[in-house]
């Protein structure tokens, strides 16, 4: 489950960022003349929205369920991982 979700992370990054490279001069001229979000920031937040949003229950009890294997509190891991997705976030935004 945690492998699939870092897969489709990656995938859409990509596709978000060729998209980007597409649709440079719709983002820098026509997006900026309308103040309306970057193409980047809509991709993200499409992400966030369409997968992590529905599937972040699902996450939190697969990383719980690694407890017996793991010498760190699920929790802890948990909170990690949330953080290092949200700050990838931020750091693609940028």
């Amino acid at each position: 489950m945690l492998r699939e979700l870092v897969r489709r992370w990656g995938n859409h990054k990509v596709m978000v960022r060729w998209l980007s490279r597409f649709f440079t001069y719709l983002d820098r001229y026509f997006i900026a003349r309308r103040s309306l979000p970057a193409l980047l920031d809509v991709g993200l937040a499409c992400f966030r929205d369409l997968v992590y949003n529905e599937i972040k229950g699902q996450v939190r009890d697969a990383v719980i369920s690694l407890r017996p294997c793991l010498p760190i509190p699920p929790l802890i891991i948990l909170e990690r991982l949330l953080t290092g997705f949200k700050r990838i976030l931020v750091q693609s935004t940028c």
